[in-house]
């Protein structure tokens, strides 16, 4: 603790003093004063608060020279179960890191932290990994226990989500509780095909189908597996140009297109076909497959029909054949 600006010059000065077990700091000409507890901007506080009461005028600075050591235990189902030295400022994290963390046999949701032979709070680690919410990280205390119990049921989910793992389900966890903790889906998941693989009494295997775009949200069990499907990588609204043009590939298809809003003359090159080139056009529901010929030199001269295109039409250009050589 340091002192200046007083009034009264005795106080002028910097105090080291220890914070004793009781938790009391004695400062002399203020007495004890209880920092059990407190962080240091509470400290700060109160001890301004006393010094207030004896001067109108000074300026301090309370920083902690050294830390003591506290002793805690961490028991169950962790990596390295045992007895740890840790800061008196450490919480329940900092033990549980200390431990290496649960075993793959441990809980995160269900950490117990008991004192004085009784629970004094439940900690569920995934709002402090998944959301960065440490309200429930309470600060230990000499002696503390911090128990892993086993790892309680649990679901897997795959698939087109941000995070797909398995997770430690509490019960009457839904479906879009899991998506959820899973980061939510990407955009390449298909919302109406999402499916359940469980194990129905312990003797065979169902699958559930769901459609995420409506309010149907099961409840899982555990052992559930969650797959969610991906969209279909063919595109929907295309025609396509191929063969001997400039720029074969996709098109955006749209209503009204016709032949030469495709086949236009910069897509020509001077080794194109032009007396005959085909569109296939595949039937959407037999998947028949249907060529028509037509002339790309009558269609600029507007001797052949600029017909209609239909979605995933192909327009297929070939290159002309070479005489035979003297």
């Amino acid at each position: 603790l340091h002192i200046w600006n007083a009034p009264q010059a005795n106080l002028n000065r910097s105090y080291i003093m220890p914070i004793e077990r009781d938790g009391m700091m004695v400062v002399p000409q203020l007495g004890a004063i209880p920092l059990a507890g407190t962080t240091l901007a509470q400290a700060t506080r109160l001890i301004q608060s006393r010094l207030s009461s004896l001067l109108k005028h000074f300026d301090m600075h309370l920083s902690i020279a050294r830390l003591r050591t506290i002793k805690v235990y961490v028991v169950g189902e962790a990596v390295r179960p045992g007895a740890y030295e840790v800061s008196s400022l450490a919480s329940a994290s900092h033990a549980l890191y200390a431990a290496c963390g649960p075993a793959k046999s441990g809980s995160l949701r269900h950490i117990k932290v008991i004192r004085d032979g009784k629970t004094l709070t439940e900690l569920d680690f995934y709002q402090f990994f998944l959301n960065g919410d440490r309200s429930q990280d309470v600060h230990l205390r000499s002696g503390d226990t911090l128990l892993v119990p086993p790892i309680g049921p649990v679901a897997a989910i795959g698939g087109p989500v941000k995070r797909p793992a398995i997770y430690e389900l509490f019960p009457g966890t839904s479906l879009r509780a899991l998506v959820e903790l899973a980061g939510g889906l990407s955009p390449t998941a298909d919302r109406k095909r999402c499916q359940i693989y469980r194990i129905e009494a312990g003797q065979q295997r169902v699958i559930v189908d769901v459609d995420l775009k409506q309010p149907t949200d099961p409840a899982l069990f555990d052992g559930d597996f969650v797959r969610v499907n991906g969209v279909s990588t063919q595109i929907e609204n295309a025609v396509i140009l191929a063969g001997a043009v400039r720029n074969p590939g996709p098109y955006e298809f749209h209503p009204g297109m016709r032949l030469k809003d495709l086949l236009t003359s910069d897509q020509i090159l001077p080794e194109s076909y032009m007396d005959r080139a085909e569109l296939l056009r595949t039937d959407p529901v037999t998947f028949e497959v249907v060529v028509r010929p037509f002339s790309p030199k009558e269609l600029f001269q507007a001797k052949e029909d600029n017909f209609e295109l239909q979605r995933l039409d192909k327009i297929f250009l070939t290159t002309q054949m070479k005489g035979p050589r003297s």
